[in-house]
């Protein structure tokens, strides 16, 4: 693993029970969370991947607020193919987007989430006709590195 610490989270507690005894690395955690009610841990990268387009907007702007600390979002939805109208609401846990013809957006109403930088890592036509997986990366605030130099006279 290429961090100094990974935690993974999921409301599902058998997961997180299964994943403890099934994976094991010393910079590697497993917590049982909430993220729409619980605070997420600490960190510079978030990967949420298939999450956010299973819950309402209302949710959803709760888990927002919360991304906003860390430096970059890796976020994966399942979108309709072509356009569509972004963040129609739906009732948490019943379906995604989809059957609405909608697929989440971030940076559209009603998130209009901010960003600094965007980019599509992947992006995979499903087979079965059902839409398109994407991966994109957001860079939610400048990271600066500050050089000083001195003069020596």
């Amino acid at each position: 693993m290429h961090t100094k610490k990974y935690i993974a989270v999921d409301i599902v507690e058998d997961l997180i029970t299964h994943n403890k005894k099934t994976f094991k690395a010393d910079n590697l955690e497993f917590k049982c969370l909430d993220i729409s009610k619980d605070a997420l841990p600490s960190g510079d990268c978030v990967i949420l991947r298939q999450v956010l387009q299973h819950l309402s907007n209302g949710e959803i702007k709760q888990i927002l607020k919360k991304l906003n600390t860390f430096k970059y979002i890796i976020l994966t939805e399942h979108l309709p193919e072509g356009n569509f109208i972004p963040n129609k609401d739906i009732i948490s846990g019943q379906g995604i987007r989809l059957k609405k013809d909608s697929g989440l957006d971030i940076l559209s109403a009603p998130f209009n989430f901010k960003i600094k930088e965007e980019k599509q890592l992947a992006s995979v036509v499903l087979d079965d006709g059902k839409g398109v997986i994407v991966t994109r990366l957001y860079v939610v605030f400048d990271v600066y590195i500050f050089r000083f130099s001195s003069c020596l006279s």
